[in-house]
C-alpha cells in the first residue's frame, strides 16, 4: 500500500510540476506578445517618421528643381538680350568700318594729288 501512495504522490508532484510549466510558458507567451506589439508600434513610428521625412525632402527638391529651371530660364532670357546687343553692335561697327574705309578711299585722291604718288 504504501507504494501506492508513493505512485500516487508522485502523480501529484509531476502534475504540479506540468501545471507550473504550462503556467510559466503562458506567462512567457504574454511576455513574448507584449513585446511583439511594443516592437510593432515602434517601427510603425519609425516607417511614419521616415516617410514624413522622405516627403518633406521630395519637396525640397521638387522647389529645388523649378528654382534652376527659373534661374536658367532667367540666363537664357539675358543671353538671347546680349546676343541682340552684340548683334546690333557689330551692324553699328560695320557701319563705322564702311564709312572709315569710304573716308580712307576719298582721302586716297587727296593724298595722291599732295605727294604725287599713288599709294
Amino acid at each position: 500500500m504504501c507504494s501506492d501512495n508513493e505512485t500516487l504522490l508522485e502523480k501529484e508532484v509531476d502534475q504540479d510540476h506540468v501545471l507550473s510549466d504550462s503556467t510559466w510558458a503562458e506567462g512567457v507567451s504574454k511576455h513574448v506578445t507584449a513585446l511583439s506589439e511594443t516592437v510593432q508600434a515602434s517601427l510603425h513610428q519609425v516607417t511614419q517618421g521616415l516617410n514624413e521625412r522622405a516627403e518633406v525632402l521630395a519637396d525640397a527638391g521638387r522647389r529645388l528643381k523649378q528654382e534652376i529651371e527659373t534661374s536658367l530660364s532667367e540666363m537664357r532670357e539675358e543671353q538671347k538680350a546680349m546676343m541682340k546687343d552684340v548683334v546690333e553692335e557689330r551692324k553699328l561697327l560695320r557701319a563705322d568700318v564702311e564709312k572709315l574705309e569710304a573716308e580712307k578711299e576719298s582721302m586716297k585722291g587727296v593724298h595722291t594729288f599732295q605727294t604725287g604718288r599713288v599709294k
